[in-house]
């Protein structure tokens, strides 16, 4: 066996099972809290990248400044589609949500294809130093990827166990008519919910568009993974997902080194399933 090609394969799949990680924790913190299948948040991330890639390219500001800016638009776009779209909705069927949704996500993608166009885009973030260990290299790219993914994710769970607004999220998950009564602002929450779980896709879109450049249609791509991701875990558990999102990534990378890229989503699709026969309710789920 070559291990520096499986070390390549690992890191990869490392690098990129974080950015799952990170979209899937947005998409489960919505359905556990609101219980709302948002299939606009591969859109959402989508927007995230295209914000940073145009905010660098023709307004010339650095990376990090680009993608600040990015994730507080994006959040704020986050804000104004649950009181537009869900919200008003939320009380009627779940199948009115979901199609409104689903809405969101066709609107946002052909007016950013129409204005904009389909080509992709390359982000330039000027972090090109190569670190060498022995026969692999690792991008400082990568490695910006890594620390910023597995920093916002301790920091989502910190925040959850923590933060006044993150007991009350969590109490919301549990009860949220006995979490109104008990005075918990729930239409707060839910504000809270989409607005952290839209930058949470953006930061995730950022990180992808590093790795793999940004397009209008990425947003589709990692809507599905997002979901396999949610399914296996376990629908609205935050942890399950981060922890299946890495693995994941793990999985595709190493099954496209050794075995295939071209049937490498058919793996992933089949990794669900066989969790589904055994687990139906996900990997996580305890109820």
């Amino acid at each position: 066996m070559d291990w520096a090609f499986l070390a390549i394969a690992i890191w990869s799949g490392l690098v990129t099972g974080v950015g799952y990680a990170i979209f899937a924790s947005g998409l489960t913190l919505i359905f556990g809290i609101m219980f709302v299948v948002n299939f606009a948040h591969g859109e959402i991330a989508m927007l995230g990248a295209l914000l940073l890639f145009s905010l660098m390219k023709y307004v010339g500001i650095d990376f990090f400044s680009a993608a600040f800016i990015s994730i507080a638009l994006v959040a704020l776009f986050g804000f104004i589609v649950n009181r537009i779209a869900v919200q008003p909705l939320i009380s009627k069927s779940p199948w009115t949500v979901l199609l409104s949704t689903i809405a969101v996500s066709m609107i946002v993608l052909h007016g950013v294809v129409t204005i904009r166009g389909a080509n992709p885009g390359v982000v330039q973030t000027g972090f090109d130093k190569v670190f060498r260990l022995g026969e692999v290299g690792i991008a400082t790219e990568n490695i910006i990827v890594l620390v910023i993914g597995l920093t916002i994710i301790i920091a989502v769970h910190l925040f959850l166990r923590k933060a006044k607004l993150g007991k009350d999220m969590k109490a919301t998950i549990q009860d949220p008519t006995g979490a109104n009564l008990v005075g918990i602002n729930v239409k707060r929450v839910y504000d809270s919910t989409f607005i952290i779980a839209s930058g949470l896709a953006a930061v995730s879109g950022i990180l992808m568009s590093v790795l793999y450049g940004m397009s209008p249609f990425m947003g589709q791509r990692v809507l599905i993974f997002g979901f396999v991701v949610v399914i296996v875990a376990g629908m609205g558990n935050l942890l399950g997902a981060a922890i299946v999102g890495i693995f994941i990534g793990l999985a595709d990378s190493i099954f496209s080194q050794y075995v295939s890229t071209y049937y490498s989503e058919a793996f992933i699709y089949g990794i669900m399933v066989f969790v589904l026969l055994i687990r139906p309710k996900g990997l996580f789920n305890t109820s």
